[in-house]
């Protein structure tokens, strides 16, 4: 392959910080409205000491951002400070119960249906759950939507689950490898993956980095 024709991509990673839905005990009620729930007062401050810290050098283009409210509250004051466009993308959403909940749900039963659909990542465990499978093919989409334009620093706030599938294909590793080994994610933890369009091998340049934090964790 011709050098030219050779893409070079930087994806830099980030979960939200954290949110209502990420302190629950495992004996509260669940309810499908979590799903969108807002940062806490430590999230708001996490995600204040993500943008005050971040290298002017990382700054992208864009930043690509899940349309749900806690990951928009953690982009919004990184992309004030680096004069970013947010782009709002389905793809980056995390999974849902979409539709009624037909009986009642507790924090440690939606934990359970989230580690089910890694055990069986081609079966939805719920009605209105997606399986892992239908996320991962999800994730996939977005990715080779960004391969496709270019070389390039792509920056992305989203999910645990979502941010572990991108991981997950950006490495070249199967959905199933998830059954064998997790990867950490913590809130506004930033993981840095740089590819080629070559075939070579990517590289993991940053796993979970919270140096931003201070004394916030």
């Amino acid at each position: 392959m011709n050098r030219a024709d050779v893409s070079v991509h930087r994806f830099t990673l980030i979960r939200h910080a954290q949110a209502a839905c990420n302190v629950l005990a495992p004996d509260s009620p669940w309810t499908p409205a979590l799903d969108d729930c807002a940062l806490t007062p430590l999230g708001q401050q996490q995600a204040n000491s993500l943008a005050a810290h971040w290298p002017t050098e990382l700054y992208a283009p864009k930043l690509y951002v899940s349309p749900m409210r806690r990951a928009r509250e953690t982009a919004a004051p990184l992309a004030r400070q680096g004069g970013m466009p947010l782009v709002l993308d389905e793809r980056l959403a995390e999974v849902t119960l979409q539709g009624d909940v037909t009986r009642p749900l507790w924090q440690h039963d939606w934990d359970d249906i989230l580690e089910q659909r890694i055990r069986q990542p081609d079966e939805s465990p719920l009605s209105g759950v997606e399986s892992l499978r239908a996320q991962f093919l999800r994730a996939q989409g977005f990715l080779k939507e960004r391969l496709a334009a270019g070389s390039g620093h792509h920056m992305i706030v989203s999910h645990a689950q979502t941010l572990e599938l991108l991981i997950l294909s950006l490495l070249g590793l199967a959905l199933e490898d998830l059954q064998r080994f997790r990867f950490r994610l913590s809130n506004t933890g930033v993981h840095m993956i740089e590819c080629q369009t070559d075939g070579s091998a990517p590289r993991l340049m940053l796993v979970n980095s919270l140096a931003h934090l201070n004394r916030l964790v």
